[in-house]
C-alpha cells in the first residue's frame, strides 16, 4: 500500500515499584493511611522512585501526561466494614474520582480481597508525586503485607 504511514503517538515509558513478601505496614480501623513500605523497584525508565521517599513517585522534567495505577491486596479479616484504596496527587485527592471499588461485608467471605484502579491521561508537571492511599473499616487493625498483589506506577507519555 503506497501512501500509508504510521505516525507516533508519543514515548510510553514506566515506573512501578512493589512490597517484597516479608515486609509489613499495619493500618488502624477506622482510618485511611498512605502506603509507604513500597521497597523494591521492578522498572523505573525515567529515575522517577527513590528508596529513600517509598511512598511517592515523583513526575521527572520532560513529561506532560501520566497515567497512575495501582494494585492492592487487602488481609483477610472475619470482621465487616468497607475498604478501599485511591491514588492521590501532591498529598490530595486528585479531580475526578479514582477510588478503587470498595469491598464490603465479611472479608473472609469475598473470592477475592484486591482491589485496583488507574487514572486515564492526565496532565502533570515536573515535580508533581502519585502515590496510594488505602481506607480500612474492618473492625480490626489490618496489616498490608508484600505479595505479589501488592504494586502501583506510573505510565509516562511525552
Amino acid at each position: 500500500m503506497s501512501g500509508l504511514s504510521i505516525a507516533s503517538s508519543g514515548t510510553r515509558l514506566f515506573t512501578m515499584v512493589k512490597f517484597v513478601t516479608g515486609t509489613v505496614q499495619t493500618v488502624a480501623t477506622a482510618t485511611s493511611a498512605i502506603l509507604n513500605l513500597w521497597n523494591e523497584e521492578v522498572y523505573d525508565d525515567v529515575g522517577a522512585w527513590d528508596i529513600s521517599a517509598p511512598d511517592r513517585i515523583i513526575v521527572p522534567a520532560g513529561f506532560s501526561y501520566c497515567s497512575p495505577f495501582f494494585h492492592v491486596e487487602f488481609a483477610i479479616v472475619l470482621t465487616a466494614g468497607p475498604c478501599s484504596a485511591r491514588i492521590f496527587v501532591n498529598g490530595a485527592a486528585p479531580a475526578g474520582n479514582y477510588l478503587s471499588p470498595a469491598l464490603s461485608g465479611h472479608l473472609s467471605t469475598l473470592v477475592s480481597t484486591q482491589v485496583g484502579n488507574q487514572m486515564p491521561k492526565t496532565p502533570c508537571i515536573a515535580g508533581d508525586y502519585f502515590g496510594v492511599r488505602v481506607r480500612q473499616d474492618s473492625g480490626l487493625d489490618m496489616d498490608f503485607m508484600g505479595s505479589r498483589a501488592m504494586w502501583w506506577g506510573v505510565e509516562w507519555l511525552r
